[in-house]
């Protein structure tokens, strides 16, 4: 979110007007009349205050994560407010509102390929100036992504409305802690909307087991920018899959893979 500065400017005509006042109120709960006839016009400003939220984004064993991607949300709206990159150094810095909010570190380790995946959710509240944040992230989803590629090229395409894609990339995967026997099925789907799923067995604690999938897309038929996710979910169909991806949206856990912009 940026500094938002709003200057409306209200001029009057010739004519007929539908009152011969106006009231001013002002920030103090002061009111002022004024009659029409003496104003040109009027012009007042919004501004919202902005404050800072900065710091460094860290992997497992301390190092600096750079070019990684920091998101902030607000969770009961399901959907993220901002996010921005940290620099060579690992550090961030966003212009926010006041507020508390859920902040999520994505390690991205160039523009065209998403890899080691590391996912941290961590609350942060606004009410100062200056805050200063730093996000502790690691593997926690089990999964790990990389060499993504739409159609042999990156992890950003453009198309044409109801395009097929083929979607293939590089995984790791493995049972959680407390479900070493599960089936674990990998869906990818655009926006809301599940696509495919493969069933990739049961993969056994870290490391697990390792591979290259391909799942089929169909570009959206309406013109825009729309993200790829993925969600590893335990259950033993591809329409249970299909289900746990479409009845469990939630941002927040599902794995960003790639952008589809259709033109």
């Amino acid at each position: 979110m940026f500094k938002n500065l709003i200057i409306i400017s209200i001029f009057f005509f010739s004519g007929v007007l539908f009152s011969q006042t106006m009231n001013i109120y002002t920030t103090n709960g002061a009111v002022t009349q004024y009659n029409l006839s003496d104003i040109d016009s009027i012009t007042f400003t919004l501004q919202k205050n902005n404050f800072n939220l900065s710091g460094y984004m860290y992997d497992e064993n301390n190092n600096p994560l750079r070019y990684a991607r920091v998101r902030i949300g607000q969770k009961e709206d399901n959907i993220w407010v901002d996010s921005t990159y940290t620099d060579n150094n690992g550090f961030y810095t966003l212009l926010v509102d006041p507020g508390t909010y859920n902040v999520r570190g994505e390690s991205i380790t160039d523009t065209s390929y998403l890899s080691n995946k590391y996912e941290s959710n961590n609350q942060v509240t606004i009410s100062e100036e200056k805050v200063s944040f730093d996000i502790y992230v690691k593997n926690g989803l089990s999964l790990k992504l990389y060499n993504v590629s739409f159609n042999g090229g990156g992890a950003l395409i453009s198309v044409s409305p109801n395009s097929s894609i083929n979607l293939t990339f590089n995984y790791q995967i493995w049972n959680p802690t407390g479900c070493s026997g599960c089936i674990e099925w990998l869906a990818v789907g655009i926006e809301h909307t599940p696509h495919d799923a493969k069933n990739l067995g049961i993969p056994s604690q870290y490391p697990g087991v390792s591979g290259e999938v391909n799942f089929i897309l169909t570009s959206p038929s309406e013109i825009g920018s729309y993200n790829v996710y993925a969600i590893v979910t335990a259950v033993y169909t591809q329409e249970q899959a299909f289900n746990s991806y479409s009845n469990h949206w939630d941002p927040y856990w599902f794995i960003p893979i790639g952008t589809i912009n259709v033109q």
